[in-house]
């Protein structure tokens, strides 16, 4: 114990003076300063992250609990009520993300830039014009007031307890987490309406879009036509998981009435709100890291190894530090369960119990709409057959400036219409309509989950989400599997035709803005949840969805197949379907390390299409090619669309820079900046058209002009991975020097000792093993990889435990051991196991006694 605790010191002390060095060029601020404190400052933060052994007696908890550290500082808690267990996970997570949690609940509430500065003034004056506040409030409030709620607020109540004795802990010993003494503040207490605020951070993240905004200005510039030519709203290279014959209807409980979205806030001045969801977008993926595009995999039992259902959940994002997701052991009387939550939450997203596992990835549904209006001149809107003004309120929005160490204030003007806030873009006026601005019962549905028993009761609990809609996978020890699509989506009329070209005419269905004043794209109510198509049981082997549509046909009269029209690009579908294709016709049939193995698969076969065709349009500019390019053209026309990383992997290294060149130049050409919204399935599908001589095509990208592009983008990829590598030799190129991962911290700009490592990286943007580089590329930073796996869980229901891998470490403290030990692992594909049997062979770190009076 002695020479451990000798090693942790030592190694205490290495890591302050890499923070101290890291420190050196920081203006001498207060807040700077305290860093120094030998007491309170970094060594008060490794004085914090070494508290190893805490007993506590805490007046009015119910029963006992303990904690105790797995190996690689996974929290397992076990209690003798289910009231002493939430309030141990509550510490635990404040204990282990308390600046995180602190993040997520302001996002939504609007006071991010409260706590972090102005940088994040633009998001929250987004979140309040549009009346995200209100809609955590009345959601609060109705969830509160819900008597079939009672059990979960009661859990939550001890909950929040948790978290607020831990701050009450940490503040009275002047053991504040880094981040906080960087920006000189104190953390403030939280309450029931801050843990609904963290569940309305993950709808913003995952279903909050202006795709129909760039859309709209294609449309602008190019005609209708161009959506049909970028497949917009039908994507013919996405295919289906599955066909409307395979699909039935579920019916649980009665359905807890949806109330419709309300119309509260709005935008102030025009010019500023295009810049403000820019501002919202850059910082959800930096403190956040959600983004719409995941994988989920069920097999079913008849064609595992073991003979019982097998479920891999791959959640992508930016990559963040900590990262998005907190793995958990609980185990109280009502609850076993092991999974992963996102911090200030209290129930798992993603796990199991001993019968039954479950997961979700986002549906990319149509859950939010535009619309524009006829004016009168004077500040009045055309709307149901008569004029209406315009509601004006204003708001002030508080945030903390750093260098003076104090709060300031702007104000804001909101503008409301009967249709919903409004906002600018472009010099246009556009209300908005987002199924996340409605109250909803969303944590009732994780709370429901959390018990489940079966794959029933989590069919039974989708009665409670609202937003974002979500595809959920589940399956269970008596060899159910399920995949359903949950969350509302709305229903709307009056969906106006645009007239093409060739006569024919394309149905907006909401992937362009409404003519609000005609009535257009009304909503009228949401999809019956009990009506909407699940998989329950089938018959094929294996179910894969990764931003693919779920269903084939039409399985609802809703169009497009009922979710709406934003998917994913349908590569890894293919390559993992491929993949799946050949294991369950194997005799031995599926086993856990298989699908490992097929999530690491670095395949992309959207890079390599893309290359392809880069290729095919070079040649034809062949006269423009010197020695170089032809040179390069050969060794990428062999190339399988494999990203190792490693010596001598050159193909991919090019691959990467020419598409991410060509790609940007394309979506400016088409007049748009916005450079990540151009799927890579759009691009294909342009240029496919254009190859084959579509007059639109030929039209938007000029007679010649991709093929020229094509040559000139080649050459200035092998410039610039000349320059980055040093070299022109290229088989001394490593894929994984110029694609690389860095998980930065929400401060690494001010403390870069925060930010984790650079790793050589592999994967694509479009194969299993997700790794989608930043959309531009230099001689000096190359191509850093933007979205990954932010957690792959991996459950064999045969056996007592879930496997996971997250980029990163469990802890949120910079001076932890568990701060990045997971991170060298997840870049390999690698992943620890959270058993259901025993605690792990280690000492108990925190002691709970409940003492409730007689």
């Amino acid at each position: 114990m002695k020479g451990g605790r000798l090693a942790e010191a030592v190694e205490a002390f290495l890591i302050i003076a890499a923070v101290v060095v890291a420190l050196a060029p920081l203006p001498a601020g207060t807040a700077y300063l305290t860093l120094m404190d030998p007491v309170h400052g970094l060594l008060g933060a490794y004085r914090l992250n070494t508290l190893l052994h805490i007993n506590l007696i805490v007046e009015g908890v119910p029963g006992n609990a303990t904690v105790y550290w797995g190996p690689h500082g996974v929290p397992y808690i076990y209690a003798t009520s289910d009231e002493a267990g939430m309030y141990a996970l509550g510490w635990v997570e404040a204990g282990l993300r308390l600046f995180q949690m602190d993040i997520y609940r302001r996002l939504a509430e609007g006071r991010l830039s409260q706590l972090i500065g102005p940088q994040a003034l633009e998001t929250d004056k987004l979140v309040v014009g549009i009346g995200l506040p209100d809609a955590v409030n009345e959601s609060a409030h109705r969830m509160l007031k819900d008597p079939a709620l009672a059990p979960m607020n009661r859990l939550i109540y001890y909950f929040l307890l948790g978290i607020n004795d831990y701050i009450r802990y940490i503040n009275s010993r002047d053991l504040l987490p880094v981040e906080y003494r960087l920006l000189g503040l104190r953390p403030e207490p939280w309450n029931y309406t801050d843990i609904v605020a963290v569940t309305k951070t993950i709808a913003l993240v995952y279903s909050f879009s202006d795709s129909d905004l760039v859309n709209n200005e294609l449309v602008r510039r190019w005609g209708p036509e161009i959506l049909v030519l970028l497949g917009i709203p039908e994507r013919p290279l996405n295919p289906a998981s599955a066909t409307c014959n395979e699909t039935t209807g579920w019916r649980p409980a009665p359905v807890v009435p949806l109330s419709p979205p309300t119309a509260h806030g709005g935008f102030p001045d025009a010019g500023s709100t295009l810049q403000w969801i820019e501002g919202m977008r850059a910082t959800t993926r930096l403190l956040v890291g959600g983004e719409p595009a995941s994988t989920a995999i069920v097999v079913e039992p008849r064609f595992a190894s073991r003979r019982m259902p097998l479920l891999a959940i791959d959640l992508h994002g930016s990559l963040t530090v900590p990262g998005m997701w907190l793995p958990v052991r609980l185990v109280t009387p009502s609850y076993n369960v092991a999974g992963i939550v996102v911090p200030g939450l209290p129930f798992p997203a993603a796990g199991r119990t001993a019968d039954v596992a479950w997961g979700f990835i986002a549906a990319r549904a149509d859950q939010i709409d535009f619309y524009y209006f006829k004016w009168d001149g004077q500040g009045r809107y055309y709307y149901g057959g008569s004029w209406h003004s315009v509601e004006r309120s204003t708001a002030e929005i508080r945030y903390w400036n750093p260098a003076k160490h104090r709060l300031e204030a702007v104000t804001i003007t909101i503008n409301r219409t009967v249709v919903g806030p409004l906002l600018e873009w472009k010099g246009e006026v556009f209300a908005v309509r987002w199924i996340g601005l409605g109250a909803g019962e969303d944590l009732a549905f994780y709370w429901r989950v959390m018990g489940a028993g079966s794959v029933n009761d989590v069919l039974a609990a989708e009665r409670y989400l609202t937003a974002p809609m979500l595809v959920v996978v589940a399956a269970d020890t008596g060899g159910h599997v399920a995949v359903s699509p949950v969350g509302s989506l709305p229903v709307k009329e009056n969906l106006p035709a645009l007239e093409l070209d060739n006569g024919s005419a394309l149905v907006n269905t909401g992937f362009l803005p409404f003519n609000a004043s005609r009535g257009e794209g009304e909503w009228v109510g949401f999809a019956n949840k009990i009506g909407l198509p699940i998989l329950l049981d089938p018959s094929r082997p294996y179910v894969v969805v990764s931003g693919n549509k779920l269903w084939s046909g039409n399985c609802s009269t809703y169009p497009n197949n009922y979710l709406g029209y934003e998917f994913d690009d349908g590569y890894r579908f293919q390559r993992l379907s491929e993949i799946l294709e050949r294991l369950t016709s194997r005799p031995q049939g599926v086993s856990a390390s298989d699908l490992e193995a097929a999530l690491n698969d670095w395949i992309d076969y959207g890079l390599l299409n893309l290359t392809r065709t880069l290729i095919m349009l070079a040649s034809k500019n062949a006269l423009e090619l010197g020695v170089r390019e032809r040179s390069a053209l050969n060794m990428l026309s062999g190339w399988d669309g494999s990203t190792r990383r490693g010596a001598g992997t050159p193909q991919a290294a090019l691959a990467t820079a020419w598409v991410i060149l060509f790609y940007k130049a394309i979506w400016e050409r088409l007049g748009l900046n916005a450079t990540d919204e151009l799927h890579l399935e759009y691009l294909e599908s342009l240029l496919a058209k254009y190859i084959n001589g579509e007059s639109h095509a030929v039209k938007v990208l000029g007679k010649g002009y991709p093929e020229v592009l094509a040559s000139q983008t080649l050459s200035r990829a092998l410039d610039t991975l000349e320059k980055y590598y040093g070299t022109s030799d290229m088989a001394l190129w490593d894929y994984g020097m110029v694609h690389y991962y860095q998980p930065r911290h929400p401060l690494g700009w001010i403390l870069n000792g925060l930010n984790l490592p650079k790793i050589p990286a592999p994967g694509g943007p479009q194969s299993p093993y997700t790794a989608a580089p930043i959309l531009s590329i230099d001689e000096r930073a190359g191509a850093p990889v933007r979205l990954a796996s932010t957690v792959r869980v991996l459950v064999d229901l045969s056996r007592p435990s879930l496997l996971l891998s997250i980029p990163g470490g469990v802890s949120g403290n910079p001076l932890s051991p568990h701060y990045q030990d997971l991170y060298q692992a997840w870049v390999r594909g690698g992943y620890i196991e959270i058993s259901l049997r025993t605690p792990p062979s280690q000492e108990a770190i925190l002691n709970i006694t409940g003492a409730v009076r007689g």
